[in-house]
């Protein structure tokens, strides 16, 4: 097993590092660390270069490209492994026969300067020094002296001006016949000679020197595409002898772009200009250019002597025994196989500290960091203690991790520096950055799983910034729940525009711009301009016959108020049902909190509209007011019934602001009851309650929350029949409930997933009462209590008071929740459970009746989803035996993100439980066996 320590401090600047290996001493073998990560390709290298000596007595070679390529991208360790090269092989035999020239890098290389010049300089210097030794001591004479080494070095000189970039070219000195005859046509021929000359120069300076070949190394050519082509060229035309070794580094992409710019340069401007734009021959000059390209690095810089630095990750994938450790200073022992400080085990700590704990989720981040450049990776983990995965300093650290970043983060157009002065606003500006690349579906949970570096950065620091930011100000969550994650599920209904359109057409950015989501405004008002928006959406569509989804939303009847007709026909509107009921103060406010109303542009009328995203804005906004001190105003504000303008995109009408306007059905009365003190102290005991750390919360799991519980509502939408808005709303609660604690689990506590329904709830309560029981077991004392320590989120979110008073006073259901969540229900004065627990808002939103004409065209948008939460899937058992259930196994699997490469023939007894959570009866081998062929021919389509 190869070991490689990389020490933090001792990495961060260019240096040599030592080899790994092993050293036999009296018959002990040892074996050593060494901190050069590439070592197998230090071991390449070392071979070509023994190859290339010259052997004694062998006739000379013409013609040669003895150049080794060393090739990776920026910051991949290039110039640590040229300089590693370099002292290791100053220490071995192979050495001993080489003169090893100083490292040249041709950016530092004056505008009038040349390569060739400072190749010849180095050595010139070498040879001086070595025979101002050797004439101190007359009994050691070189093998030529001073006199002949200088005429070869003259004859050389003579053909220098033919360089290009050196000396001028004469001209007017080729008007005087005695130049020309003198010394005009002894210079051409100097030049033509150039390349024998220099090889000669070579063989009298290594003769004086006592070595076989000189050893060169360029670093980073490619940078400055001028130095860059000068350096090819003048391996291609003078460096090909077998006297001369040369390496050199830089990125393959960038040498591609120093000789395709050289190459089109070489065809000029008029002939690009006429035969290129004007006869349209572009293609056919890029194929001659690609063409050109090719051959042309081939020559120099053959294939077979090109050697890739990997990343460290490539390292790990192909050398399976190849381990990375990690250490913060050198230390005086290093242990074996200290696994606590492998470069894995310190990433896994570091995505724990951004709450990624699901093993399958995680290994997408830390293969994206494996393969980082070296130099990103030691600056990345610099800012971690290495034990603990966390900051090493409280203090604005953040900063740093994203400045990491910060070039891709530009190329991308995000205003970063908005993001980290302005966390609330940091939502709106992924959303942004999401639409811009046309990528909200995909990419809505910040995942670095693109093939585009610059994207997988961006995504990367997004991601990272928005789980800091989430530990210290919790109303994030909620603000995610609304801008990323409801607005990424209305992606099927309204679709990306169409720039080509002028026409007055719903889109995901016509929303995001006219509903203020990109802009910073209260949550609830921002939901209430979605729905506005969506129902003029719906509208649209149902008028062509289309059916669409309500997408969370569900259509009430109009207020009695403003129906100009009999009471007796509108006793079961909401503002009836209230007043009838007898309602205190805190009853309306709560039963109006998820309502809005949305007005049509052509006609007094509005539609009504109750929504659980309502709930949930109202909820991240309560939490700012609570922390600013104002939690009483903030219920009276929140819970204002508000009217909204659709737009009407039949008459192609539209308005840049969505209204917002406040309507007030009825006077509520001022009568005070026991539940006002207890909503908004329960309330704010609640938020009290997350953790002044923070909770370890990753945006993959919000995300994940987002999806299930809108396409598990979509379903429940198509199921609605003659259920009342009380029944509806408790399964739409008890359903988002459902979602967070499944996915808590799987996220924070995979280990009892297994154990959990992953079905939709169904109106069927049963369904969340068990797996919340699946999580409660009796300790020693025979006290009930929670399973995991891991699922605080969780814990915490189900215990918000908001979520509970819309809940049927369900004994059971409660009773399950007040253990669940106990240490978050709490008063945190008397440390008992407040009576929020007793709040029945059922009595009356049982009486109020669901508008019947709009629920009735329900249909579920098409979503992978929708055939793994279907009754169908609920009421039977799938089997692997059976090939028609195929297509739904495979849909149930890919939508719980189940990592199918776990499915082995030999493996089918550990995955029984797991198979049979999903719905899955027994399988056979023979039956595996035939599934997993279908999932090759199903990964191959």
């Amino acid at each position: 097993m190869e070991s490689i320590t990389i020490i933090l401090d001792k990495s961060i600047n260019a240096q040599a590092y030592g080899i790994s290996g092993t050293a036999v001493s009296q018959n002990t073998t040892t074996t050593y660390r060494g901190t050069l990560v590439h070592n197998k390709e230090f071991k390449r290298a070392k071979e070509l270069i023994e190859d290339f000596i010259p052997l004694d007595g062998e006739d000379e070679k013409k013609n040669l490209h003895n150049t080794i390529t060393v090739l990776g991208t920026r910051g991949s360790g290039k110039t640590s492994f040229l300089l590693s090269v370099k002292r290791e092989l100053s220490k071995n035999q192979t050495g001993k026969q080489l003169q090893i020239l100083d490292i040249i890098d041709p950016t530092l290389i004056e505008e009038k300067g040349h390569v060739f010049l400072n190749v010849i300089a180095i050595i010139k210097e070498l040879i001086d020094k070595k025979l101002n030794l050797v004439e101190c001591e007359p009994s050691k004479k070189p093998a030529y002296s001073r006199k002949e080494w200088r005429s070869a070095l003259n004859k050389l000189a003579a053909g220098l001006p033919s360089i290009d970039g050196i000396g001028s070219n004469g001209m007017d000195s080729w008007q005087d016949p005695e130049f020309v005859m003198d010394n005009g046509l002894k210079a051409v021929h100097a030049s033509q000679d150039l390349a024998d000359n220099f090889n000669e120069f070579l063989r009298l300076s290594l003769a004086i020197l006592e070595k076989k070949a000189f050893l060169v190394m360029f670093d980073d050519i490619d940078v400055d595409a001028t130095k860059g082509w000068a350096v090819l060229e003048t391996i291609r035309k003078y460096f090909i002898g077998g006297r001369l070794i040369t390496i050199v580094s830089g990125d393959s992409q960038l040498y591609s772009t120093v000789v395709r710019q050289q190459k089109w340069q070489n065809f000029g401007a008029e002939i690009l200009k006429y035969e290129g734009e004007r006869l349209g021959k572009l293609a056919v000059f890029n194929d001659m250019i690609t063409e050109l390209e090719s051959q042309y690095l081939q020559k120099v810089l053959q294939p077979k002597n090109r050697i890739h630095l990997s990343t460290i990750g490539t390292s790990k994938r192909y050398e399976e025994n190849k381990k990375f450790y990690i250490y913060e200073k050198t230390t005086a022992e290093i242990p074996e196989n200290d696994s606590e400080n492998e470069i894995s085990s310190i990433y896994n700590r570091i995505l724990r500290y951004f709450g990624i704990n699901n093993g399958y989720q995680a290994k997408a981040y830390s293969d994206y960091l494996l393969e980082l450049p070296l130099r990103t990776q030691v600056q990345f983990l610099n800012l971690f203690d290495l034990k603990t995965g966390a900051f090493k300093r409280d203090d604005a650290n953040i900063v740093p991790l994203t400045d990491i970043f910060l070039s891709d983060l530009y190329a991308k157009n995000i205003e970063i520096n908005t993001a980290i002065r302005s966390p609330k606003n940091l939502n709106r500006l992924i959303l942004e950055f999401l639409l811009r690349e046309r990528k909200l579906e995909e990419l809505y949970q910040l995942q670095p799983i693109t093939t585009a570096d610059n994207l997988n950065a961006s995504l990367l620091s997004l991601n990272f910034l928005s789980s800091y930011n989430m530990q210290k100000d919790e109303s994030l969550i909620f603000d995610y729940f609304i801008k990323i994650g409801y607005t990424r599920n209305l992606l099927p209904l309204l679709g990306y525009s169409e720039k080509t359109n002028n026409a007055l057409s719903p889109s995901i950015e016509d929303l995001c711009n006219n509903t203020v989501i990109l802009n910073d405004n209260v949550l609830k008002d921002v939901v209430g301009k979605i729905i506005a928006y969506l129902r003029g959406t719906i509208d649209l569509k149902q008028s062509s016959s289309e059916k669409v989804s309500q997408a969370g939303t569900i259509p009430l009847f109009g207020l009695a108020s403003s129906v100009k007709r009999n009471t007796k026909a509108t006793t079961d509107r909401i503002d009836s049902v209230l007043k009838n009921g007898n309602a205190d103060y805190v009853e309306q406010r709560l039963v109006y909190m998820p309502l809005s109303s949305n007005q049509y542009i052509y006609k007094q009328a509005s539609l009504l509209t109750y929504s659980p995203y309502l709930l949930l804005g109202a909820i991240g906004e309560l939490i700012r007011k609570s922390r600013q001190g104002d939690i009483k105003n903030g219920f009276t504000e929140l819970s204002q019934f508000r009217g909204y303008m659709m737009p009407d995109f039949k008459r192609g009408e539209n308005k840049e602001e969505f209204g917002g306007m406040e309507e007030d059905p009825q006077d509520l009365t001022d009568k005070k009851s026991l539940a006002a003190f207890d909503i908004e102290t329960a309330f704010s005991n609640w938020v009290e309650k997350y953790p002044a750390e923070g909770m370890k919360i990753s945006v993959h799991l919000l995300g994940k929350i987002s999806t299930r519980f809108f396409y598990a509502l979509t379903n429940l939408e198509s199921r609605v029949g003659n259920k009342n808005l009380g029944e509806v709303f408790h399964s739409y609660i008890l359903t988002f409930m459902n979602s967070v604690l499944v996915e808590d689990c799987r996220e924070n506590a995979n280990y009892l997933a297994s154990e959990l329904n992953l079905n939709n709830t169904n109106y069927k309560d049963s369904i969340f009462i068990k797996n919340i029981n699946k999580l409660i077991h009796k300790d020693d004392k025979n006290i009930r209590i929670v399973k995991s320590n891991q699922l605080n989120f969780s814990q915490w979110l189900l215990a918000c008071p908001l979520l509970l008073v819309y809940l049927k006073k369900d004994s059971k259901i409660k009773y399950s929740l007040s253990i669940y969540c106990d240490e978050y229900l709490k008063d945190s004065q008397n440390n008992s459970q407040p009576k929020l627990l007793d709040i029945d808002l059922q009595k009356f939103l049982d009486k109020i009746p669901i508008r019947r004409e709009a629920v009735e065209k329900v249909h579920i948008v098409q979503n992978p989803i929708e055939k793994v939460i279907s009754e169908k899937n609920e009421n039977r058992e799938l089997s692997i035996g059976n090939i028609s259930d195929y297509d739904e196994i495979f849909e149930k699997f890919r939508v719980i993100e189940f990592p199918i490469e776990k499915l082995k023939t030999d493996k089918v007894e550990d995955l029984r439980k797991e198979l049979k959570t999903l719905g899955i009866t027994r399988p056979s081998t023979a039956n595996f066996t035939k599934f997993l062929e279908y999932l090759n021919e199903k990964r191959t389509k």
